[in-house]
């Protein structure tokens, strides 16, 4: 109690200087909704710390891409309701260097399991290998609430401002790790949805640009790549043993923004696009059924989505402490073998630089 007393009488009444755009250029990429918006480059000052934490929810009638198994036609569908609260942290040290933390936590809602109409030609495996389940899947409505897979990152931030006809140019680059917390999907369910990259653990690299011009607006794109180590899975479905590769995730985004346009109020627009390589299984151990797998079928995914971001930053030279707060949707759209999700929600987000 001390020590948290301590720290509040800090952040209260130490000398902190409240500064806006905020950043928080990761967001873990999955085929069953669009990436939040990407943010603006760290702003390079000695001491700064940025607390950020937004939500959103949506609800949408879902096709099931063949990313579990290799599931004979026709495929699932369900109506998905997904709320998802994501708090983001970053504490700037010196000369640019900086350090950051995800942390994702996840409801989804899975009703009105069934067979869709609809058939695909899924993989080339013989259809005969995935006729017999184990355990007959479930269509039964359910809940699943966790954390999804936790992110650390460490970056180099340049904010350059002496320039005669822009108002400034901004770049960052970080690096990181997704560490796999959340649980692993439950293949017993017909329709069923992970929480994270299913036990895999990722590495990333991102790279932020931004420049200003008129002294209100800014223009900004955004790179995200990310890979996966592979890990030994097991097929229930088929009882094939395996050492399943995810494909590799890109991501491409580019924003404008009108900054404080009247008094605090910013608007924000921004346009990505994510695209996910196949995964594929190593050669595998042979399962108790006797039959080899060539190619495993999670088959590639990509979505294009907008991010619209309304927001107000309430703080002022004599109110330094007081957040930033807003409205923001995110909407999928023309995506192959992917969940155009439309997830509004709203975001909170406070900077301060500690000063001794």
């Amino acid at each position: 109690m001390r020590i948290f007393l301590l720290l509040l009488h800090i952040l209260l009444f130490g000398h902190l200087l409240n500064i806006i755009m905020p950043s928080h250029a990761y967001d873990d990429i999955h085929f069953f909704r669009p990436i939040f918006f990407f943010g603006e480059p760290h702003l390079e000052r000695p001491g700064l710390c940025n607390l950020t934490a937004y939500g959103s929810h949506g609800t949408h009638i879902a096709h099931r891409p063949h990313h579990f198994s290799c599931q004979p036609n026709p495929i699932p569908q369900a109506t998905v309701s997904l709320t998802e609260i994501a708090i983001l942290w970053s504490q700037n040290s010196i000369r640019g260097f900086f350090v950051s933390g995800y942390i994702p936590i996840r409801s989804f809602s899975v009703t009105n399991q069934q067979y869709s109409a609809t058939t695909h030609q899924i993989c080339s495996i013989a259809r005969a290998q995935h006729q017999t389940f184990t355990t007959p899947p479930s269509s039964a409505n359910y809940v699943r609430t966790g954390v999804g897979d936790v992110a650390i990152a460490a970056g180099w931030t340049i904010n350059y401002e002496e320039t005669r006809i822009i108002d400034f140019i901004d770049g960052t680059i970080q690096c990181g790790i997704t560490l796999p917390t959340s649980t692993h999907p439950e293949p017993n369910y017909l329709f069923d949805i992970p929480l994270g990259y299913q036990g895999h653990t990722g590495y990333f690299i991102i790279g932020d640009a931004s420049l200003g011009l008129f002294d209100w607006l800014t223009f900004g794109a955004h790179l995200q790549v990310i890979g996966f180590s592979p890990r030994f899975a097991y097929e229930q479905a088929t009882t094939f043993q395996y050492t399943k590769k995810p494909g590799m995730g890109v991501t491409v985004g580019t924003f404008c923004k009108a900054d404080h346009v009247i008094l605090g109020l910013s608007v924000t627009a921004a346009y990505s696009f994510t695209h996910k390589g196949q995964d594929t299984a190593l050669p595998c151990i042979p399962s108790s059924s006797g039959l080899p797998i060539p190619q495993f079928c999670d088959t590639a995914w990509s979505m294009h989505a907008i991010h619209i971001i309304v927001d107000y930053d309430f703080a002022t030279y004599k109110n330094p402490y007081a957040p930033r707060m807003g409205f923001i949707w995110n909407k999928g759209f023309r995506g192959r073998h992917s969940v155009p999700f439309s997830l509004l929600g709203g975001l909170w987000d406070m900077s301060a630089v500690w000063v001794f």
